[in-house]
């Protein structure tokens, strides 16, 4: 997933009123293991620039995190409660 791919799919989130209902949001590493660390700070970005679009910049955002299709992987159950600390 590119960046632009990201910003599309958070604007369409928006656009569709789910970003006023969610309380938090997770990714995993875009682009797995495909793209360089060091890349992974334009995701961020583009994350922030469409959620103060619509004005969620306080939406709480954790990215890089180890799950979905990345190695090592850590496994997130759906349809379970899970506490996040931020």
């Amino acid at each position: 997933m590119t960046p632009i791919q990201v910003e599309r799919f958070i604007r369409n989130l928006g656009a569709q009123k789910i970003l006023q209902q969610i309380k938090r949001i997770l990714f995993s590493k875009l682009g797995g293991h495909l793209i360089d660390p060091r890349d992974f700070e334009k995701y961020d970005r583009c994350i922030l620039k469409i959620l103060k679009e619509f004005d969620r910049e306080d939406l709480p955002v954790i990215t890089n995190m180890d799950f979905g299709h990345t190695d090592p992987m850590m496994i997130l159950p759906y349809g379970r409660i899970r506490r996040i600390d931020v």
